[in-house]
This record gives C-alpha cells, structure tokens and sequence, in this order.
C-alpha cells in the first residue's frame, strides 16, 4: 500500500460545495461590433440643435399660416352665408310670390262664389218677389169677380146710381137685372164741376158689384150687344190687369185681346189659338217679341 510505502501523506482536501469558487475574469477584450458607429459629424446632421429662436420662428409661422387659413376660413364661411341668405332671400321671394298668387286666386275664386251666391239670391229674391206681387194682385182680382164696369151712362145730381143701372140693363142690354141681383154700384173718379156744360162733363163709370159671380157672367155675355151704342162694359179689373191688357192690345201682332175673371187671353194676327196669360213674365217675353 502506498501509505505504508511513501509514509504517511497529507490528508486530502475534502470538496465543500457551500463554498465559493475563486473566479479570476479574463482580461478585457474589446469586443468588435457588427454595427458601425456613426461620425459625431453624422450625428449632428441628423438631429441638429433646435435653439429658442428657432421655436420662435417656428411658432411664429404657425401663427401667420394659421391666421392666413382662419382668414380664409372666415371668407368661405362669409361667402356661404351669403349664398344662403341669397337663397333664403330668393326662397322668401318665391314663396312670397306663390303666396299672393294663391291669396289671388283664392281671393277671386271666394269673390266668384259671393256674386254667384248674391246672383242666386237676387234671382231667388225677385222671383219671390214676383210670386207675391202675383199672389196680390190675384186676391185683389179675386175680390172683384163678380164686378163690372159701366161705361156711357149719364150722371147728373142727386142720381139714383143703382135705378140707373137696372134701367141700363133692361132697356139697353134687354135683360133683367133686378135691384136684390146687385149688392152695390157707384161711379169711380173725381167728379166734373157742377157748373161745367153737360156737354162738356167727364161721365164717371160705374162700378157694379153683383151679389153672385153668375150673375156677372150672365152681364158680360152681353156685353157685344153694346157695339156701336155709346156704351160699354167690362171686368173690374185691377190696375196692375189693366195695364197689361192695355200694353198687349197695342202690339201690332195681336189681333184680339179680352179677359175672362182677371185672366188676359189673345190670338195673335194669323193664328186662331187662344192664349192665356198667366204672369206677369209671360207679359214681358210677350212684349219683347219672344
């Protein structure tokens, strides 16, 4: 064994794993870069030095582009507010216009509905008006029907009207009419003065109001026995009758013209039918030829 050989060795040194090992570091080597580093000449023309002039300056020009782009914002803002009060303007106009235009019409067309509507009642109104005008006159007729007119008959004073009128009847018409068939008779008018020549004296007819309606249509059957006598007799008619029959008598057209109980007939020159009148619109075509 070698300890018995060589004698006693040293002991070994054990390993301790808790203790640090001793760590020389090699030297330094400067380790080479794949990157070139740039020339401080380089560094400088990349990332020049800003001083405050230059910040200065930069925001003063800021400032005048900014101005001069606000400048120019305003004046395009400016230019489209007026454009848009133009359109307004041009729109209010328009609308003005087509307003009065349709107040126009509808105006005209409300004006057009009133006279039309003032038109209907006008015609309304006349046509009533003309409906009672003859409601009256046929009630004033209606009251006269049993009357006659007599014309010729000599007045003097203190006359017996109704003596003279049965006498009239008897010796000039031949028919008896007796003093109960009359219900009353007077003269009409205004009388001539007293002391006037009879030759001369206005003689008034004398109305007769015969107590039945045949009675009167019995007289007036007579009535063409009167021809060429100096007498006559006709219907009590009313003012409004009388006038009508007096402005159809005139026409040249006509060739007879009477009434029977207020009611004017006529034949026309040519013709032999009888036509009656039944208004007085009837009298006016008449009278205007139609």
């Amino acid at each position: 064994m070698a300890e018995q050989q060589g004698g006693p060795s040293k002991p070994s040194a054990k390993f301790n794993s808790k203790r640090p090992i001793p760590f020389s570091p090699s030297p330094k080597t400067p380790v080479k870069s794949s990157i070139t580093k740039r020339s401080k000449t380089d560094s400088t023309a990349d990332n020049p030095t800003v001083t405050l002039q230059d910040m200065y300056n930069l925001i003063s020009n800021m400032k005048v582009e900014i101005s001069t782009k606000h400048a120019d914002l305003n004046k395009r803002i400016d230019a489209v507010e007026e454009k848009i009060q133009t359109e307004v303007q041009s729109l209010k106009t328009s609308v003005k216009e087509m307003v009065t235009e349709e107040v126009k019409k509808a105006k005209k067309r409300i004006e057009d509905e009133v006279n039309e509507s003032v038109r209907f009642l006008e015609e309304s109104l006349k046509d009533k008006m003309a409906e009672i005008k003859e409601h009256a006159i046929f009630n004033e007729q209606y009251s006269r029907k049993s009357s006659v007119r007599i014309f010729g008959v000599e007045e003097s004073q203190d006359e017996n009207v109704e003596e003279k009128v049965t006498t009239f009847f008897h010796e000039i018409l031949h028919t008896e009419v007796k003093s109960e068939d009359i219900d009353i008779c007077h003269r009409i008018g205004k009388p001539s003065m007293s002391n006037m020549p009879s030759t001369r004296r206005k003689q008034r007819p004398i109305i007769v109001k015969f107590t039945s309606h045949k009675m009167k249509s019995a007289a007036m059957r007579k009535k063409k026995d009167l021809k060429d006598t100096g007498y006559g007799m006709a219907e009590d008619l009313t003012y409004e009758i009388y006038k009508r029959l007096s402005d159809i008598k005139k026409l040249d057209s006509i060739e007879k013209c009477w009434s029977v109980d207020g009611k004017i007939r006529f034949i026309k020159k040519g013709e032999r039918a009888i036509n009656i009148i039944k208004n007085g619109r009837d009298v006016e075509k008449l009278l205007a030829g139609e």
